[in-house]
């Protein structure tokens, strides 16, 4: 929290002869799960027991502190007691009394409750616990040692059981861990709870399957869909509704599987409903290791092409926002404006037509020599070369793969016949038929024939194009295709000025490395790069 401002100081900060006159109370609250608020253990009635206690011990109640934190650790990965320890130091000359529940909120780890109860001293704080005394002596530092120590291995025994406890229900086959999107948890007779679909199930069902078919091409296409669905929420924003779909496309839960290798827990059959085939779930991860995809703004208007991607030079860090208005005479027109209140340049106007035509000038200005045009064919040339040789090898593992799954089979298939009993045969019979869908994504995968020649065409002459004039490549897009273009060309936003116009870009790595070689001939003889535009003499 830095440094603290000295504060009235008392001979004991800890003991109960301490005195509370002129002391302002500060209790803080924490639970660790929903059930200990709903038992009554919660914030609520923690706050309402210390209360009680200042009440009787004739301090005032100054503000309390409330936390949800989990776990041992660190305190100051705690919100509310880092707002504790901060709200103290930001009164130096007030004493101040922290009062407790329970120990157990104050710290379930030996190191970190020393280094806070010293945190505490040094700000002559007065600790008060509803079932323990604070003793600043060597036997009570003794006793608080062990008590801390004790509560701290409580913590652990209870984390390692509920691993336990996780652990084993994984293993037989459910899932421990919180429902996934399309599945609910109900209580069954014969599971005691299992997942079930629900409502969202058939839209999730689409979205994936979607994505292994390429239907939806992009991650935030398949978003979009399961926003319009109500499956995820339109208020979320893009990167964080990318990042759940991405979990979602991970998750073998779906396929009808268990699986959590970080405990040890391998791939097997779950109890409950398959969503989607297994082969989509393996269509997915291939996509997910192929390819990288992106995402734009969904509010992007025409009127706005460059709404997210422009910044306020003078504040920098602003985003300007773009808006219609109406002149004297009934007509509209849009411009752009810094929405940060403490920036100079708040509330002024910059018309859209100024800052679009400025960055067309810019792109304009992009035009590189023959010489790096012709770098680029060769850079191209060498990396489709090595694509080629990574689809090889790709090939080659399927192959071996294929190989090792007809093998596992067949002696599955033997130790099934030789089976002693029949839970032991269909546990065979499992194994048999998750290795043989596995083996058929395999074998459908080395059947299809790629030809590779027409999408490298195309890939290279949109090279090309990109390199030889950007802004022909800009002024053919939409403006959805033109928000995903921009950060190929600009490494981050361009920050303009009302003034001065827009400041030097930041361009992009494959823009930047064309731009040093072409300029870094080893005669020292300098050649034209992206910016500016080479010069015939």
């Amino acid at each position: 929290m830095g440094k603290h401002k000295p504060r009235p100081q008392s001979n004991s900060s800890f003991g109960e002869n301490t005195s509370l006159e002129g002391c302002i109370g500060l209790p803080y609250l924490r639970v660790s799960s929903k059930r200990q608020e709903i038992e009554g253990n919660g914030l609520q009635s923690q706050e309402g027991r210390c209360l009680i206690k200042l009440q009787d011990l004739g301090v005032p109640h100054g503000k309390s502190f409330f936390d949800s934190y989990t776990g041992g650790g660190d305190f100051m990965n705690r919100p509310a007691m880092r707002a504790l320890l901060k709200y103290i130091d930001d009164r130096p000359h007030q004493r101040f009394v922290v009062i407790f529940d329970d120990l157990k909120r104050f710290a379930r780890d030996t190191e970190f409750h020393l280094k806070l109860r010293l945190a505490f001293k040094a700000r002559g704080v007065i600790l008060k616990c509803l079932n323990y005394n604070f003793e600043d002596t060597p036997e009570g530092m003794f006793v608080e040692t062990v008590l801390a120590a004790s509560n701290e291995l409580e913590r652990k025994q209870n984390a390692r059981q509920v691993v336990q406890k996780q652990k084993a229900r994984l293993e037989n086959g459910y899932r421990s861990f919180p429902c996934v999107k399309g599945y609910t948890r109900v209580k069954d007779a014969r599971h005691g709870k299992i997942d079930i679909f629900n409502n969202d199930a058939p839209f999730v069902k689409e979205a994936l399957e979607g994505f292994a078919s390429m239907r939806f091409v992009h991650k935030i296409d398949a978003v979009r869909f399961l926003q319009e669905k109500g499956v995820i929420s339109k208020k979320q924003q893009a990167e964080k509704a990318i990042a759940t779909f991405d979990s979602m496309l991970q998750e073998v839960f779906y396929a009808g599987y268990i699986e959590y290798l970080p405990w040890g827990v391998e791939r097997r059959l779950g109890h409950h409903q398959a969503l989607i085939a297994l082969e989509v779930h393996e269509k997915n991860q291939r996509r997910l290791k192929q390819s990288v995809v992106s995402f734009t703004r969904q509010d992007v208007r025409d009127d706005f092409e460059l709404r997210g991607l422009i910044n306020c030079a003078t504040c920098l860090d602003t985003k300007l926002t773009g808006a219609p208005t109406t002149n004297g005479k009934g007509g509209t027109y849009n411009y752009y404006k810094c929405p940060n209140k403490e920036c100079s340049m708040y509330g002024k106007s910059i018309s859209a037509d100024v800052l679009h035509s400025g960055l067309d000038t810019l792109l304009k200005e992009m035009k590189p020599c023959d010489e790096v045009v012709d770098l680029a064919k060769v850079i191209f040339e060498d990396v489709w070369q090595e694509t080629m040789k990574e689809e090889s090898k790709i090939k080659t593992s399927l192959i071996a793969q294929k190989s090792q799954l007809e093998e596992e089979i067949a002696s599955l298939v033997a130790k099934s016949g030789k089976a002693i009993s029949e839970v032991v045969e269909r546990q065979y019979e499992k194994q048999i038929e998750t290795k043989a869908i596995e083996l058929e994504a395999i074998e459908e995968e080395l059947e299809k024939e790629y030809d590779f020649t027409v999408p490298n065409r195309t890939a290279f002459d949109q090279v090309m194009n990109v390199l030889k004039s950007p802004y022909v490549v800009w002024s053919s897009y939409d403006t959805k295709q033109k928000q995903r273009f921009f950060h190929f060309i600009f490494e981050s936003n361009l920050n303009y000025s009302r003034n001065e116009g827009y400041r030097t870009p930041n361009y992009s790595l494959p823009i930047r490395i064309f731009e040093e070689i072409s300029s870094s001939k080893p005669v020292d003889v300098e050649m034209g790069g992206i910016e500016p535009p080479c010069i015939p003499e």
